[in-house]
């Protein structure tokens, strides 16, 4: 509660989200949708009295695995940001005795894993497209850029010369989460 005080004291306005069933877990039944602590929002996410008698998997199933598949995806591309910086950093690293993945891997097993991380990306798009809607395919344009930094990255580029290789993989990003989440809004 004192994280959101001081938030509102610097002006922001924070909204806090209760998970699904709170307080009605607690023994609370009469729960308002929205309700205001401390002049902070509070939006609860109430099923109904009855949502307890239905099994957690089957409560569950209906989102926790596209939210699973989108996660990895995104999850992938960001380890594959991580990678390209820790790839440039091998030389130093070794150097100062540091143990990264990247160090151990080397550099080979490194470029790899960059690959290996895009691809998991671009598969978590077609598992989506396939187990929910077709319109999660949109965020195949996020690959279009996708040929340079994987050309420069397999062709051994090093030090600064994988600074575009960090900025093109941030706009892959930053692209299949629009796109995705665009896919995935459609009817």
């Amino acid at each position: 509660q004192q994280n959101l005080l001081a938030a509102v004291a610097v002006g922001l306005e924070p909204v806090v989200v209760t998970q699904p069933g709170f307080p009605r877990d607690l023994g609370v039944t009469e729960v308002p949708a929205r309700d205001e602590v401390a002049g902070i929002a509070h939006h609860r996410m109430d099923p109904g009295p009855g949502y307890r008698d239905v099994p957690m998997d089957a409560r569950l199933e209906t989102w926790s695995w596209l939210a699973l598949v989108v996660a990895s995806g995104i999850g992938a591309l960001a380890c594959a940001l991580l990678v390209v910086n820790n790839l440039r950093d091998i030389p130093t690293d070794t150097e100062a005795g540091k143990h990264t993945l990247a160090v151990r891997l080397g550099d080979r097993g490194t470029r790899a894993l960059y690959v290996v991380l895009l691809a998991l990306a671009l598969v978590a798009v077609v598992v989506a497209s396939v187990w929910w809607t077709p319109a999660a395919l949109l965020a195949l344009v996020a690959f279009i850029p996708v040929a340079p930094p994987i050309g420069a990255v397999l062709g051994g580029a090093s030090g600064r010369d994988l600074v575009p290789v960090l900025a093109a993989t941030g706009l892959i990003q930053l692209l299949y989460g629009i796109t995705l989440a665009t896919g995935l809004s459609l009817p």
